[in-house]
């Protein structure tokens, strides 16, 4: 019995921090999911790929940056996509495009986004890209 409960605990001290992710994901898109979700809108390069989205998510939320991940759901499909946007003259501005980051609708993108990594598997080369290093 001791041993089973050690295993646990184990476990679940394993999974916090992803449960901590999830949190911090779900606390900014109640407080910035607003003013983020639709800042596509107008800028062709990403609005063709995200309009009509059926949920999404604030993964990341500085002053300055922010990162959404928007999930399209078809009868044919469904993908995932990362948008970072840059906070520039009070105004969020998508930086870089769209990155579709999973697809299941006959492409081969096939990466995922921590904490909603159970969607696919990802890199991070793309973050990295657009991270304004003068913050």
């Amino acid at each position: 019995m001791k041993k089973l409960l050690i295993i646990v605990l184990i476990l679940l001290i394993i999974q916090l921090p992803w449960f901590a992710a999830l949190i911090r994901c779900e606390i900014d898109t109640k407080q910035h999911g607003e003013e983020l979700m639709d800042a596509y809108k107008g800028y062709s390069e990403v609005e063709y790929w995200i309009d009509g989205y059926d949920w999404a998510k604030v993964i990341k939320y500085t002053e300055d940056y922010a990162e959404v991940y928007y999930i399209n759901e078809w009868d044919t499909g469904s993908y995932g996509s990362l948008i970072v946007y840059n906070h520039i003259n009070g105004k969020w501005i998508p930086q870089g495009g769209c990155h579709t980051v999973w697809t299941r609708a006959g492409g081969n993108a096939d990466s995922f986004v921590w904490p909603y990594w159970y969607h696919s598997p990802w890199g991070g080369e793309y973050r990295k890209r657009f991270e304004r290093s003068d913050l």
